[in-house]
């Protein structure tokens, strides 16, 4: 027996889960019960972008780049952001949307759904502590090297590919020499600043060990060429301020696409070659193969 219209009205109001829609335009038009009960609005506070107000201020912006990608391609999205609950705490949440059609096949908006997922997600940071570089917050090299053995696993078995993309800040010895260390970590700081805010929330960005970044997205060849070229023109012209003194820095990024290499390693290192080869030209130039 198929459910009323009344009945998946009250399943979807009654869920456990934070339930929300929008519009067409990518306008927030409603929110469940749950979600209401969460934050402690109301619906006329939540539409809209109202609903932003209980964004982290370091989320929102992620948020937002996300969220329109995924309106204009009309694709599925999918991010872990911190959320203000009712009683002023900061819960971290994994929204997913989807895109909405109607019965005549129009595009009528997203639909989706928000968990709190606070407590899984301490865990996984207490455990993933070890793994993480102090500096940056990326992931270390090795944990960069078994996901993407996993990654090479599930490429041959699906009989897929992906890519990898290494980043390696020109002349960094110099920069050391010129201006101390200390402001060398500040300018790998901004650089992972860089990475971090240029690729989506589940692609993994590492330190591969000093200047050196690695990021395994999943995406196409072509778009991995597409993100490493934002990337060299956003580090070309960002400046880091240290003792009031300005320092700017280029890069040096690989595009590598797998391609029944036996291991991680020898993936890496026909990457780090194609970067070696950017950096040997002059720098501040994408390779890719």
């Amino acid at each position: 027996m198929r459910l009323t219209a009344k009945e998946y009205e009250n399943l979807i109001e009654f869920s456990p889960n934070l339930v929300w829609r929008t519009q067409a335009d990518g306008r927030f038009d409603y929110f469940n019960k749950t979600w209401l009960q969460f934050t402690g609005r109301s619906l006329a506070q939540e539409r809209d972008e109202g609903w932003h107000d209980c964004v982290h201020h370091e989320d929102i912006d992620r948020y937002r780049k996300i969220f329109q990608a995924a309106l204009e391609d009309r694709k599925p999205f999918q991010i872990d952001y911190r959320h203000r609950r009712h009683d002023g705490q900061w819960r971290w949440t994994h929204s997913r949307g989807a895109p909405l059609y109607d019965e005549a096949g129009e595009f009528v908006g997203f639909v989706g759904i928000s968990l709190d997922i606070t407590e899984r997600y301490e865990r996984e940071q207490s455990k993933d502590s070890a793994l993480l570089d102090g500096l940056t917050g990326f992931y270390k090299r090795m944990y960069f090297e078994q996901r993407v053995e996993e990654e090479m696993k599930r490429a041959g078995r699906d009989r897929t590919s992906f890519s990898i993309i290494l980043v390696d800040i020109d002349n960094f010895r110099a920069i050391n020499e010129k201006h101390t260390h200390k402001a060398g970590n500040k300018v790998i700081k901004g650089v992972s600043k860089i990475i971090r805010e240029n690729i989506r929330g589940h692609d993994i960005p590492a330190r591969m060990g000093g200047d050196e970044f690695g990021v395994l997205p999943e995406i196409s060849r072509k778009e991995a060429i597409k993100v490493a070229e934002r990337l060299r023109h956003l580090i070309e012209d960002a400046v880091v301020s240290f003792d009031r003194k300005p320092i700017k820095a280029t890069g040096s990024l690989a595009v590598t696409q797998f391609n029944n290499e036996v291991d991680a390693a020898q993936l890496i290192h026909k990457a780090g070659r194609l970067m070696f080869d950017a950096t040997n030209a002059g720098g501040n130039l994408v390779r890719a193969a």
